[in-house]
């Protein structure tokens, strides 16, 4: 086992030889389910090999924990996906730099925005659906231009009890309104728009 003074020894060259290149990464405005990485530089000056993890979870960046840091390393990795994320963002990203049991913290920014042009969302919100009883889900245009619909499907398992919608009108919320059917419960609605919208004409 390590001395409580080599592990202050250790920790404080780990803190002094390690640095992060760029701690700030500005990533824009960002669409709907993109997936990238991000290399960070850094400068390690130590002589104990470092592993590197995220201290907390984070709904749009993760990193696959880095092993092997020597002085030889010039980067890591952070993946980003925008799947589970609406509008601006601006995380502090904390890294834990492990040897042994020796933890020193660093951090990073990252900030940016998720656009999503077509936002769905459902009321009531995730509950079971009551038999016989209408559900609604919503969907955002957030783009300046109507989006004609093609179609949409809901695989023949629920009956649409409004009028069904031709158009997302711009910077609009439209309805579509359901009644589900004895025994059978729904698992997704299909939207097909008659141009594409960011490149994906399926929703």
């Amino acid at each position: 086992a390590i001395s409580k003074e080599d592990e202050k020894t250790i920790r404080d060259a780990i803190d002094k030889n390690f640095e992060i290149l760029r701690d700030r990464f500005e990533l824009g405005k960002l669409g709907d389910g993109q997936h990238f990485n991000i290399e960070v530089p850094i400068k390690y000056g130590g002589e104990f090999p470092l592993s590197i993890e995220p201290a907390l979870p984070n709904p749009l960046i993760t990193m696959p924990v880095t092993s092997g840091i020597t002085s030889t390393s010039k980067n890591f990795v952070l993946f980003v996906g925008t799947d589970n994320w609406e509008g601006p963002f601006n995380f502090p990203v904390v890294l834990n730099l492990k040897y042994r049991s020796i933890v020193v913290e660093r951090k990073l920014t990252v900030t940016g925005e998720v656009f999503v042009p077509l936002a769905f969302r459902q009321d009531p919100p995730n509950g079971p659906l009551v038999e016989g009883q209408e559900f609604s889900v919503f969907a955002r245009n957030n783009t300046d231009a109507d989006i004609q619909i093609g179609y949409f499907s809901v695989d023949a398992k629920v009956d649409l009890a409004n009028k069904a919608p031709t158009v997302f009108p711009a910077n609009q919320e439209i309805e579509f309104r359901f009644k589900p059917r004895r025994g059978i419960s729904p698992d997704t609605l299909y939207i097909e728009l008659k141009a594409p919208l960011n490149g994906k004409l399926g929703y």
